[in-house]
């Protein structure tokens, strides 16, 4: 473990939690992300179902990491495009920083999700196609610190 587990008050219960993996459940459990979660309503997922109605039964929380029914969901999907977009601006600047040169600007990544059938498979070519190692083919060296 991380982090020491705590004590907290959910739904009128005191239950330990981890605090390492309470953080990142939402986000990263697949049923809490599944186009089929509907554990309330009879064509709802038979699994989900189970799961919930155990947690419930338990007082507990499960992050499900495995699933063979698995469809996800569109908030799923437009969650991974602004993470993966959040991701390349990070790369970009440190590249830039490295490089001495200011970070592109990204229109490409949109245009490349517009002509995707679907978001999570357009492809990034910025770095491909306008690398600042293209521009002369030569590596510009490292970057001038002074010392």
């Amino acid at each position: 473990m991380k982090e020491q587990p705590a004590r907290e008050q959910h739904y009128n219960k005191n239950v330990w939690v981890n605090p390492t993996t309470e953080s990142v459940r939402r986000e990263e459990c697949l049923c809490l992300n599944c186009d089929d979660l509907k554990s309330d309503q009879p064509e709802g997922c038979p699994v989900a179902k189970k799961l919930y109605k155990l947690c419930k039964g338990a007082d507990i929380a499960l992050t499900v990491t495995r699933c063979p029914f698995f469809a996800i969901s569109e908030s799923a999907k437009q969650a991974i495009v602004e993470a993966k977009k959040e991701h390349q601006k990070q790369l970009d600047a440190s590249i830039a920083d490295q490089l001495g040169c200011k970070p592109p600007v990204r229109d490409d990544l949109e245009r490349s999700e517009e002509r995707a059938e679907d978001p999570l498979q357009a492809e990034d070519p910025y770095w491909l196609n306008h690398h600042p190692f293209k521009k002369g083919g030569q590596y510009p060296g490292p970057k001038k610190t002074g010392l």
